[in-house]
Order: C-alpha cells, then structure tokens, then sequence
C-alpha cells in the first residue's frame, strides 16, 4: 500500500496526471483500496397522472403569462412558494388545540342566530347547552345555570381571542 502511495505522487506520474482523471493509472482497487460510490436515495415517483396534469399547467402558465415571467425573474419562485403553500398537507395551527365542545358552541350559536334573530340569549343558549351536554334538562337549576355560564364563557374567550389575533 505505501507503494501505491509513493506512486502516486511520483514526478513521473504528474504529467499523466495533467491528462485526466486516473490517466495511465491504475484503478484505486489495484492498491487495496476501494471507493464506495455515493449512493443516492431514490426519489418518489409522481404517479402519471398528476405528472401530466402538473405539466399541462406549467405550459398553460408559461404560454398565457410568459411576458410576466421574462420580465420578472423571481416570479417562479413566488409561485412555487405559494403553490406550496396551497397544497396539502398543511401545518398545525399553533397552540393548543380548541375544545370541540366550544366549536361546536359557536357553530350552532351561529346558526341559530341566524334561524331565530329574535329569540333571546337565554334560550339559544339553553338549545345549545341541551343538544351539547347530555342529560341537560335533568339538571338542577343551578347546575344548568353553571355548565351554560362555562359553555358561554368558553366561547366568549375564543371569539375574543380570535378578534384580537385578526387586528393585528
């Protein structure tokens, strides 16, 4: 092997070096060494379908705005940003997750609101807190009065947060 070595950096050598790669050389499996070569993962395939349906696009893009595109470099790169952006999957929603209970709240809050505009708070919220909690009705007063104050107050907080979140 210390052969192999001073071989290779040998003045006689250089000049075949000049020539390219290995010229006149030995393959490196000739001293006892071996090269592994670099093995690259193998990318997903595109199914076809979507490969040509993604390809009609592009085309279709580049024919209708290629104006655009010769005039603004990086307008590629901005639509393939924001077409990253649109495709699924899409990031979690930062935080905790909502209490399905408080979703469910505002929607049908929501939706009742719309339906009966003159109905009272009171009676929205005993409809939403009977078809929510189970065994609503059978409750004492006061045990009704508390469970539709924390089901009011819940939403009332995310709806609050959500404005507050919105305007900045």
């Amino acid at each position: 092997m210390a052969s192999c070595i001073r071989a290779a950096s040998s003045p006689r050598i250089a000049p075949l070096r000049q020539l390219g790669h290995n010229a006149g050389m030995t393959s490196p499996d000739s001293c006892g060494m071996t090269a592994k070569p670099k093995r690259r993962r193998p990318e997903p395939a595109i199914p076809p379908p979507l490969r040509r349906e993604v390809t009609e696009y592009a085309r279709h893009l580049g024919r209708k705005y290629r104006h655009l595109f010769e005039s603004d470099r990086e307008l590629k790169n901005r639509l393939l940003r924001l077409q990253h952006a649109l495709l699924p999957p899409r990031p979690k929603p930062r935080g905790r997750p909502g209490n399905p209970r408080t979703t469910r709240a505002i929607a049908l809050l929501r939706r009742l609101r719309r339906q009966h505009p003159n109905e009272r708070p009171r009676e929205r919220w005993n409809q939403i807190c009977s078809i929510l909690i189970p065994e609503f009705d059978r409750l004492t007063e006061l045990q009704q009065w508390t469970v539709r104050e924390e089901l009011r107050e819940s939403v009332r907080s995310r709806l609050r947060k959500r404005t507050r979140r919105n305007s900045h």
